[in-house]
């Protein structure tokens, strides 16, 4: 909502300080009091004509002026340098006003000077070119606004994720309960949160890399044991093969059975018939 300052406060603050003039207050020389207050109306005139170069500066000039006439409303308005000051606050004010109106009217009309611009470019481009402006302006606003809200709920995931896994890293230093806490300190090293999923994070990659070292130790011990035994069967073995080869040879047995008069027969010995028609089995010596 446009700031303006009313006609009808500003004519009653103009005609109350038409008043007649009483007599300068003691306490201070007629001169200087004149003089700063004619300072002080000089140095707003000059800030009010530069700043309402525009609707938003003219605004601007309203909206700093106000209070100004409000403290003219509530002080003594009769000596000379306050009713002076105090008009200037006015008549600055009224025509930042119509400065201001000027403007807006001049923005909405066709032909208006703000939209003048060398090139042969019309009020309507113009507008069009402004609005596309600010409509992206819009979407990156947008579009900023987004980033921030997932960079947010991220955060909030992050920190509920190092909650719930801070304990377990540290008891075990598994990559499971680990990894979340791993991912918000690298992401965000600043966070006051960090520090303590640091120190968990470093107290469970101790406790794992022990039980690594551990396992390690084991499976070397076990493959030793399992070297040093297959080595002594190794060498059982050898020492068996080389007392065969010591051994005497032996003759091999015969299956011939000797009759008594003087032949052989293949008869598997202990069998009644072998010999039968050659006078039994004698010896072979």
């Amino acid at each position: 909502m446009r700031f303006v300052v009313t006609s009808i406060a500003l004519l009653s603050l103009l005609a109350g300080c038409a008043d007649r003039a009483k007599p300068v207050k003691a306490g201070g020389r007629p001169d200087d009091i004149a003089e700063q207050a004619q300072r002080q109306a000089d140095l707003f005139h000059t800030w009010a004509d530069d700043t309402c170069q525009s609707e938003e500066g003219c605004v601007a000039v309203q909206r700093s002026a106000e209070p100004r006439l409000a403290a003219c409303r509530r002080a003594d308005r009769d000596e000379q340098p306050a009713r002076e000051k105090c008009a200037g606050y006015a008549r600055d004010a009224q025509q930042a006003e119509g400065r201001a109106l000027w403007y807006a009217e001049q923005s909405r009309t066709a032909g208006d000077a703000a939209y003048q611009q060398p090139g042969g470019q019309t009020p309507a481009t113009l507008r069009q070119r402004d609005e596309g402006r600010r409509a992206m302006r819009a979407a990156e606003a947008r579009e900023r606004e987004e980033g921030e809200r997932v960079a947010k709920e991220d955060h909030e995931n992050g920190l509920i994720a190092v909650e719930a896994n801070r304990k377990a890293c540290a008891a075990g230093g598994e990559p499971e309960p680990c990894g979340p806490l791993e991912s918000f300190i690298t992401r965000y090293p600043n966070d006051p949160a960090t520090p303590a999923a640091t120190a968990a994070l470093e107290a469970g990659k101790r406790i794992f890399d022990a039980k690594r070292q551990a396992e390690a130790r084991a499976a070397a011990a076990a493959a030793a044991a399992a070297a040093a035994a297959a080595e002594r069967a190794a060498a059982a073995a050898a020492a068996a093969a080389r007392a065969r080869e010591a051994q005497p040879a032996r003759a091999p047995r015969s299956s011939a059975v000797c009759c008594c008069d003087g032949s052989t027969s293949t008869c598997a010995p202990g069998r009644s018939e072998c010999c039968s028609h050659h006078g039994g089995v004698c010896s072979c010596n």
